[in-house]
């Protein structure tokens, strides 16, 4: 075991949040509406074989990405998303290392490339043909359709930035070309990438830099989702939970499943709403574990440590939030 970091009396700080077995209610949304669909969210697990520590908690990552399968195959979802950044570096051992997990994870599985997945040519953006990622699921290029129950699942690839950072993110020309030829959806569209749109809520969006932490063109972006009737976009990225509603779009983004807190998403869409949930895959050490390694993440530890002593999971859940269109609403 990686040696802990220590801060204290963590046990006291995150001692009112849910560990393995318990849930937090995330969000209550109008829409999506339909038939009874449960899709499972996971992002971020930062697959290693070799690497510990840090915030991503690499040590951990392979028994949490198990867990989290596990869990949500007893639970037996509709569909299980994986929202981006799989493996720690994109190395082929990383994608082995995958293959085997998901290969005994629950079916169906969607996955969609994080900016970890991808070769990138020094600080120029990434590789022509270079996505190990898309070569892994062996299923063709992004943006495509995959349907399930009465929901449609656009999954995106936000991974061909401009060239001026590594870490942000844009959907190119080609795929919002695509979303605006789409037919009106017959039932629920929800749509899975994975950086998200809009301004992260604070306290963690005012430790971001948005340039690096949100899709390029967000405003834009948006406004096309929602014209291709998405109702739900789904990302990670930002290894934090959260719900809100940016321009008439409803977005949640998930935790990763190895960094603090360690969970992924339950989204239930039902003839009413939806409803978003968080499930934690580690029990009360696991949990103190992952605080105190994130504590020591320099662009995030104050952010988290803030949030955590605000009270930030006793604002769950965000009901329907009812925003102006240009606003961020729901958790403080």
């Amino acid at each position: 075991m990686s040696r802990r970091p220590t801060h204290g009396h963590p046990e006291e700080a995150v001692d009112a949040l849910p560990t393995m077995g318990d849930s937090c209610e995330l969000a209550q949304f109008d829409r999506p509406r339909g038939s009874p669909t449960t899709l499972a969210v996971i992002s971020d697990p930062h697959l290693s074989g070799t690497a510990r520590g840090t915030s991503k908690m690499y040590h951990r990552s392979k028994q949490r990405l198990q867990t989290a399968f596990d869990d949500a195959a007893s639970r037996d979802v509709d569909l299980t998303v994986v929202a981006g950044d799989l493996t720690r570096d994109g190395e082929r051992s990383e994608y082995e290392l995958a293959t085997g997990l998901f290969r005994c994870g629950p079916d169906p599985t969607v996955a969609v490339p994080g900016n970890h997945d991808v070769a990138y040519d020094g600080d120029r953006g990434p590789v022509p043909d270079g996505n190990a990622f898309a070569a892994w699921r062996g299923r063709g290029a992004f943006p495509r359709v995959h349907s399930t129950g009465a929901v449609e699942l656009l999954a995106l690839d936000s991974t061909k930035t401009d060239g001026t950072t590594k870490v942000g993110g844009a959907l190119d020309t080609e795929t919002r070309g695509w979303l605006t030829s789409l037919s009106k959806p017959s039932g629920p569209r929800v749509a899975v990438c994975h950086h998200p749109v809009g301004r992260i809520p604070d306290p963690l969006g005012r430790a971001l830099p948005s340039r690096s932490y949100q899709l390029a063109n967000s405003r834009v972006v948006a406004d096309e989702l929602g014209s291709a009737g998405v109702d739900l976009l789904l990302s990670g990225h930002v290894h934090w939970p959260y719900a809100t509603k940016y321009r008439g779009l409803n977005v949640v983004g998930a935790p990763s499943v190895s960094s603090f807190p360690p969970s992924y998403l339950l989204v239930d869409i039902g003839p009413d709403g939806t409803t978003v949930s968080m499930v934690p895959v580690a029990g009360e050490s696991g949990l103190i574990e992952a605080y105190e390694f994130a504590l020591e993440d320099e662009c995030r530890g104050k952010a988290i440590r803030d949030a955590v002593s605000s009270g930030y999971f006793d604002a769950f859940p965000t009901r329907r939030p009812e925003v102006t269109p240009d606003s961020v609403s729901g958790v403080p």
